[in-house]
């Protein structure tokens, strides 16, 4: 059984991947077309330098592009922040210090 969001991704991959993962607004994903995207993503965030327990901010409204970073973060061995785009600049750079 899987032991964290790494491998309960990868497992959901694996068991079920033409089942539908990701539902927003009109669109649909599969879990295969959401690994595709996340295993890009995992290469150019690991290609900027992001590795095994490294803190990354995610900033965006909540969308597929949300979930995709979390899973790629995830995946590098990384902690994710998710950070408001309702927050003031302030409050935003208080955030990211503090993470």
């Amino acid at each position: 059984m899987p032991n964290n969001i790494s491998e309960m991704f990868s497992y959901r991959c694996a068991d079920t991947p033409d089942a539908e993962a990701v539902v927003y607004l009109d669109k649909r994903w599969t879990w295969r077309e959401l690994k595709s995207e996340v295993i890009a993503l995992a290469r150019m965030l690991n290609d900027a330098g992001v590795s095994k327990g490294d803190a990354v901010g995610v900033y965006f409204d909540h969308s597929f592009a949300q979930v995709v970073s979390i899973f790629a973060i995830a995946e590098l061995g990384g902690i994710f922040t998710l950070i408001s785009t309702h927050l003031k600049p302030e409050q935003v750079k208080s955030q990211v210090f503090d993470a």
